[in-house]
């Protein structure tokens, strides 16, 4: 009893003493926010990092960085997007820490604050059945292989292009994808002939989703952690040291069949141990480059970009006014039929976003026999998305006419073809022509989605050259102003040619007034 008595005067006791707080040895001045570690994931690599059913972020990655988090006393934060702007987002403080897997290389390092704690390789996945034979990374000669922008596997792909030029190979067709979910779609699909991502995640396509690993093991390196911040990579390392004496780091790896750190972890980055090796900076770690920007606004790839955007844009305002001119004729026919068929194909194309419709043309056909170019995607989904907005504005254009002028032109004789060409149309025209630039001036930026499907127009090329010098702002700057030389272009023209099918009705307008 007295026992009893004792052992609960002491567990109360022991309720009434304060647990001492958490404190974190990184100060609030080192954060993105206070008291939170922020970082950035691209969740599409299963098994490492990706999204389960209840939307919730699971894999080895995101375990390891909760648990340095918890070990920080930080809360951990994650920022879900595409790894072409992670680094560009660290360099101005958007997140602490990059953790989706990012390899180590010297010019990372020169840098960012960066912690190996990994080795990863490289896969080539292929369609099940291997139909074109890859074996060998030399068979990829001549072949499309999707790749995520911007990555390590990109930039290993693109030496491996050279490395078959220099021998007498043909070069690889590289479409690049704004993640390796995307790639592997496009792959599933027809539409590329092989997939280049991780081992791990090569692996878990092959056990799940269709594909076969031909090739592993390619480029072995380092993977890291990545910060701008000095003292929150020495406290990161502090915690892989402490997780991997204590076993969990070990563990953690284990569970998931991954090659561990081997001895103490360090920072190899500008202020770590690699700094003799890594090379000066490509870009200004802060400010705007001058040279930068002249340099990329003479880029001929950018350039070719834009006339790739300008290609884009006439051939789906053209080909939209074919089918949206039909359209409108159909909506305003007295068979019910055609109309409802017109009302339907416009409902459904305005109702669905754009971005959708293109990835249905270049990797959902193709799964019932219908397969398309890159080019004939991006040009299917533009002109079919953009017929069903003109449509509307000549529809209504012709409705805004009043229908005493038609009546009289009938009155005189005149046949209903007559009528719609010489009396309708004329006067129609001047409340649409308004209508069909601003559609010009806004194609000219659309055309930008059908970077989803790895079309390079402007937009795409500019991401892609991001990952040259990470000159961010200023590659922007410069197709931001490429934009607005288009489009300053096209109201010039836009102008003259309102100024041309208004003048009539002004002449009108001025003789009824005399």
């Amino acid at each position: 009893m007295n026992l009893l008595v004792g052992a609960l005067v002491l567990g109360l006791s022991s309720l009434s003493t304060p647990v001492p707080p958490c404190l974190s040895p990184v100060p609030d001045s080192e954060l993105v926010h206070a008291g939170a570690l922020v970082m950035a994931t691209n969740p599409t690599l299963r098994p490492l990092q990706f999204v389960d059913s209840s939307g919730a972020l699971q894999g080895m990655r995101i375990e390891l960085g909760e648990a340095i988090a918890k070990r920080l006393c930080l809360t951990p934060e994650y920022v879900r997007m595409e790894f072409s702007t992670m680094i560009p987002g660290l360099k101005i403080g958007r997140w602490d820490m990059i953790n989706t897997g990012i390899f180590w290389t010297e010019e990372r390092a020169g840098m960012m604050q960066m912690v190996n704690y990994e080795y990863e390789a490289i896969s080539i996945s292929v369609a099940h059945g291997n139909s074109r034979g890859i074996a060998k990374p030399e068979d990829l000669a001549g072949r499309s292989v999707g790749v995520e922008i911007g990555s390590f596997e990109e930039n290993k792909l693109r030496q491996l292009s050279q490395s078959l030029l220099s021998r007498g190979l043909a070069q690889i067709d590289i479409r690049t994808f704004d993640n390796f979910a995307a790639a592997f779609q496009a792959m599933s699909a027809g539409q590329t002939d092989a997939t280049v991502s991780i081992d791990p995640t090569a692996a878990e396509y092959a056990r799940y989703g269709g594909a076969d690993r031909v090739i592993s093991g390619l480029f072995p390196t380092p993977v890291a952690l990545a910060m701008k911040s000095r003292v929150l990579s020495a406290a990161v390392v502090a915690v892989l040291n402490d997780m991997q004496r204590d076993g969990s780091y070990g563990a953690l790896m284990a569970r998931y069949g991954l090659s561990a750190h081997s001895g103490p972890f360090s920072v190899n980055g500008p202020d770590g141990q690699s700094q003799a090796k890594a090379p000066q900076e490509k870009m200004p770690q802060s400010g705007w480059s001058w040279r930068g920007f002249f340099d990329y606004l003479v880029n001929r790839y950018l350039l070719m970009g834009a006339l790739t955007t300008l290609m884009l844009t006439s051939a789906a305002i053209v080909g939209g006014l074919c089918i949206g001119s039909l359209l409108a004729w159909l909506r305003l026919a007295r068979q019910r039929w055609l109309t409802i068929a017109a009302r339907t194909y416009i409902w459904i194309f305005r109702g669905t976003p754009l971005l959708v419709q293109l990835i249905i043309i270049y990797t959902g056909l193709p799964q019932i026999g219908i397969k398309f170019t890159v080019i004939e995607s991006a040009l299917i989904g533009l002109i079919l998305n953009e017929a069903a907005y003109l449509a509307e504005i000549i529809r209504g254009g012709i409705l805004a006419v009043p229908a005493g002028q038609s009546d009289a032109g009938r009155a005189l004789g005149l046949s209903s073809a007559q009528v719609m060409m010489h009396i309708v149309l004329p006067q129609a025209m001047r409340i649409i022509i308004p209508a069909i630039g601003n559609s010009v001036n806004g194609m000219l930026k659309t055309t930008a989605v059908t970077s989803v499907i790895s079309m390079e127009e402007l937009l795409r090329r500019t991401q892609l050259l991001i990952q040259d010098r990470f000159m961010v702002l200023e590659l922007f700057a410069v197709a931001s102003l490429y934009y607005l030389l288009m489009t300053s272009a096209w109201n010039v023209v836009q102008r003259r040619i309102e100024t041309h099918f208004g003048r009539a009705h002004r002449t009108i307008a001025i003789s009824n007034v005399h």
